[in-house]
């Protein structure tokens, strides 16, 4: 993998086959501290020809002692394997088995980003790939590394580019600081240039995802040759694609098994082992949309403040009574529900939830009375409340009521259309959403364990699915094939796929 800096780096890069055409001295400013040109054995062999460099010599010298009487097509390849093997690992839904060893790999390469390995900042599929995982993952780490990436003549004019230009854009989804004009630079240009290439899915569904889905979908389409495209076809020797393949097809399908023990709930953000918490978060899911509906346009006021008031008075609600049948049947769903919940709760964490449970979920002791819960509730709910408006506003209208999008509008006094007003409460949402990830990240000063973090930031993604281009909350028969991927329909790999 060569460091991607335009025509003339390209040229470079494959220097030992245009011979004479070559300025050998001008190329030399592609030399690297190992001796080498762009990590290349062929390249730096031919330099050594035609300049008698010595740190050329010392580098292919070292490569001949330890590999004999054959060398790599790249050398040293080590980063980025490892990158592409964690990344495969989320991809194929099994990261959950390898956590240790993910922590440990990220840690060396978070030492090698500090130490400004040029493995990893010459390259931009490995700088790209390795400032999303190293971010996504907690660690401070500055987005000025991506300077050198943030032009599009600075990726070459190859089928490579596309999959530098891919983890760029994916990369510059990692904004989480009010001031990173480097992502906003590289976004803009890889939007537009993977736009060209018609990569498609990527860029309609950067967020609007479920997990297993986006696992089915790669374990479907994985590959098994393991096999890139360097200067020649290339292996990554440390890594067994089968094994994986094998691996995830097995957990996949052992994930199906039991979600379809747990009555056909949808696929939640949970892993396997936690079917008491898919399940509580299904029920809590229905309750909401009931609740919501009921204070949308269901219930009159004074049945609204009745239910509040039940809620706060909790254990001493039958020396208030009921205002309605409705309001009887909600409140007792919602207090049988909570107890439920709290009891299982109790039996896991051996203490009393309930309380807390009341007012807003809360896991550890430390984050009892914490501002960070909060914050991250405020800004999931905000992201759901804002694309439910988004797509819902024509319908909303039709039914007489305001949502964002038309107060929006009200409040502009008819200077402001239902277009600039839709863009306005998408750079809300954009907003909130770069925020609630720079809390799931967060590692400083923060008690939130990062399992419960990531809950929230799953719940935003889900969020994105429901609410993309329309709304699909509102009509289950538009999510069918996706719950029948995760729930109903086993995957079934290809004889070519499958191990013997």
């Amino acid at each position: 993998m060569c460091s991607f800096l335009g025509e003339t780096n390209r040229l470079a890069y494959v220097a030992e086959g245009l011979t004479r055409l070559n300025d050998w001295q001008e190329l030399m400013k592609y030399q690297r501290s190992n001796g080498s040109l762009f990590n290349s054995p062929s390249a730096t062999a031919a330099a050594l020809t035609h300049l008698h460099d010595e740190k050329c010599l010392e580098y292919l010298s070292s490569l001949v002692k330890k590999f004999d009487n054959a060398v790599p097509t790249i050398y040293p390849l080590d980063i980025y394997p490892r990158l592409h093997m964690i990344d495969n690992l989320i991809k194929l839904g099994i990261d959950r088995h390898f956590t240790e060893v993910i922590a440990t790999t990220l840690d060396d390469i978070y030492r090698s980003w500090m130490q400004g390995s040029e493995e990893i900042f010459l390259d931009p599929a490995c700088c790209a790939l390795g400032f999303r995982l190293l971010r996504m993952n907690g660690y401070e780490i500055s987005s000025d590394a991506l300077a050198n990436f943030d032009k599009q003549e600075n990726i070459l004019n190859s089928m490579s580019d596309i999959n530098s230009a891919l983890e760029l854009y994916k990369a510059s989804q990692m904004i989480i600081f009010p001031n990173e004009p480097v992502l906003e630079r590289i976004y803009d240009w890889t939007r537009t240039y993977l736009e060209n290439e018609l990569v498609d899915y990527a860029l309609k569904h950067p967020y609007a995802s479920l997990e297993r889905t986006e696992s089915r979908r790669y374990i479907e389409n994985y590959n098994v040759d393991n096999i890139s495209l360097l200067k020649t076809s290339y292996r990554y020797f440390n890594i067994d694609n089968r094994d994986l393949l094998t691996l995830s097809f097995q957990d996949f399908n052992k994930c199906q098994a039991i979600h379809r023990e747990e009555l056909d709930y949808l696929e939640s953000p949970f892993p396997p082992d936690l079917s008491d918490a898919r399940i509580s978060w299904a029920q809590n899911t229905v309750l909401t949309t009931v609740v919501d509906d009921f204070f949308d346009f269901a219930g009159s006021m004074e049945e609204l403040l009745n239910l509040i008031e039940l809620i706060q008075r909790w254990d001493e609600h039958s020396t208030i009574g009921f205002k309605s049948k409705d309001v009887e049947i909600l409140f007792y769903a919602i207090y049988g529900t909570t107890n439920d919940l709290a009891d299982k709760a109790s039996k896991q964490q051996g203490r009393c939830v309930k309380k807390h449970l009341i007012d807003i979920v809360r896991t550890p002791e430390q984050a009892v009375e914490t501002q960070e819960y909060n914050n991250l509730f405020m800004h999931v709910s905000i992201i759901g409340r804002l694309l439910n408006d988004c797509v819902t506003v024509a319908r909303e209208g039709a039914q007489g009521k305001l949502n964002s999008v038309s107060l929006a509008i009200v409040h502009g006094r008819g200077a402001v259309t239902e277009k600039e007003a839709q863009e306005e409460v998408t750079r809300l949402i954009e907003s909130h959403r770069r925020e609630l990830l720079r809390m799931v990240q967060q590692t400083k000063g923060s008690v939130v364990p990062k399992d419960c973090k990531d809950l929230f930031w799953k719940m935003s993604k889900v969020l994105h699915l429901f609410y993309m281009g329309d709304d699909k909350y509102s009509s289950p028969h538009k999510m069918v094939s996706a719950v029948n991927e995760i729930i109903n329909e086993p995957i079934l790999l290809p004889p070519y796929s499958k191990l013997d």
